[in-house]
Parts: structure tokens; sequence; C-alpha cells
């Protein structure tokens, strides 16, 4: 049996000013370019670090300018000084991030290599103190930061969480598009097999912009290793209400991206999830 096939041609991304990038077997860089939108306001920030022989703060103040240098570059505005505090386990983590809720909205934290673990960091700054987290390892602050590219990218990720928008794709005349659509993303994240008391974490985002370059998210924690979203309807109409607040109408078109299926759980997921979509369409 034959196939025929195509490859298509890339995309190009566009920067702030007009400028593009092309994407070459799924990589691109931003050399000299400057995200597409950012938040104007300057942000407090800080840089939380464990305390340990292969971290000093001589190593974090030099990252401190390595991220405000190439922020400029990039165009995110970051207050001229990180609040820098050390911590050596959970509780004098904790500490710092009580110390820094008020009048910090973001924090760069370098995770020790064992020890703190991800999902403590981010269940202590953003559930309980409401500041958001940029998690780095200690590994690449030590030994990868003379590249900008990867402060680039760190900043991609901090960008997007500040709400401003890294690229578009590049408008292609003579190429039709669908006109007011959400673009859904799903995925569920489970715990360990010797750990069946922890819930699963559902994360589900949704686009908000014309280009799909923008995003909202919702989370939910459900029974430990169930990969069927239970809570599909209520996220797609919360999602649906936040569309309608950005662009004065709710989408003609659903377009659903879902991570971490295999072939015996797809007609499953088919059944239930977009259950769901379409209960949440006709609900709102």
């Amino acid at each position: 049996m034959g196939i025929n096939t195509q490859i298509l041609t890339p995309p190009q991304l566009e920067y702030h000013n007009s400028m593009y990038s092309l994407a070459k077997n799924g990589s691109w860089r931003m050399d000299n370019k400057q995200f597409l939108e950012t938040q104007p306001k300057e942000h407090k920030w800080a840089i939380v670090y464990f305390q340990g022989p292969k971290m000093t703060y001589n190593q974090v103040a030099d990252f401190e300018q390595k991220v405000l240098i190439q922020s400029q570059n990039v165009n995110v505005n970051l207050d001229k000084k990180a609040e820098i505090r050390p911590f050596k386990d959970e509780t004098s983590l904790d500490k710092c991030f009580v110390n820094l809720q008020n009048h910090c909205y973001l924090a760069f934290v370098i995770m020790p290599p064992f020890g703190v673990t991800y999902g403590a960091i981010k269940q202590k700054a953003e559930l309980q103190h409401g500041i958001l987290t940029q998690c780095i390892k200690q590994d690449t602050v030590i030994y990868k930061l003379n590249n900008s590219q990867t402060i680039s990218n760190i900043l991609l990720k901090v960008n997007f969480k500040l709400n401003g928008i890294n690229h578009k794709l590049k408008d292609v005349s003579g190429v039709p598009i669908l006109d007011n659509v959400m673009f859904l993303g799903a995925d569920v994240t489970h715990p360990s097999p010797d750990q069946r008391n922890i819930p699963s974490i559902v994360g589900v985002v949704a686009s908000h912009d014309p280009d799909g370059a923008a995003y909202n998210y919702s989370y939910r924690m459900q029974r430990s290793t169930l990969e069927v979203i239970e809570d599909m309807e209520s996220i797609t109409v919360e999602h649906l209400r936040v569309y309608r607040e950005y662009r004065n109408s709710y989408p003609d078109h659903i377009i659903y991206y879902r991570d971490g299926v295999d072939d015996g759980q797809l007609e499953k997921i088919k059944c239930e999830e977009l259950g769901g979509i379409n209960k949440a369409c006709r609900k709102v």
C-alpha cells in the first residue's frame, strides 16, 4: 500500500515591530527580536535560591544581571533590582514566600537537585501565597547561562505568565483559516505509583485572542490515576466566558488538543470529554 505524503512549509513567527523568525526542524531562535506584546508596568520580582555549597550569592547576583539584560533585550519589564532570598528546606522556603507575598509578583526559584520538589514550590508560592513562579534547575544557572538563548527561553515562559504574547503566526494571504475559533488544550498529570493517595492534576488552557496566541488556564484535582477529565463541562464554561469577555462573542469553532491518551482510552475520552464540551456550549 502506498500513501502520498507532503511536508508542509513551516509558518513564519511574527515578533514585535514586524520582525520574523522561520522555524527549522521544529525550532527557531529569537536573535535580536522582542516579544510581540508585553505588559507596560515594571514587575516587582525576586530570586529564591537553595543555599548550598554549589550555589553562592555571587552566582545568584550574576544570574540577576543576566536576566535583567536579556529582559530589556526582549522588552519584558522587570524592576531594576530583584529581592534575593536563600532557603535551606521547605520551612525556610515557606518563610521566603510569606515575606515576599505583599510586594513581589514574580519569583524565579532556583531548584536544588534534591530535597524541595517542584510541586511543593508551586503549592506554597502560587496556591498559598499568590506569587507567580518560574522554576529553574540549579545546574542550568551554574552551567548554561552564558548562552543568551537559554535566558530568552526562560523569559518566554515568564512573559506568558505575565499575560504577554510572545509571538503569533505571520498572516499568509490566500490561506483559508477559521475565524472566531477557540483552541483548547488539556492534560492530566498523575502521581507516581507509590503515591496513590495524592490526586491527579487536570490542566486545561484556552485561547482568547484572534491569533490563538494568548491563553487563560484552569486546573482541577481529581481521583488519583483517573485519565478522563471529570469536570470538563464547568472548565469549558469558564473558558467560554473568558473568551466572551475578550471578544464580545462566543467562539464559532472549538479545536481541542488532548495530550497523554493512549489508543485504548481514546473512545472513552472522546465520548466523555467532548460530551462535556458540548454541554458547556449549550449551557452558555
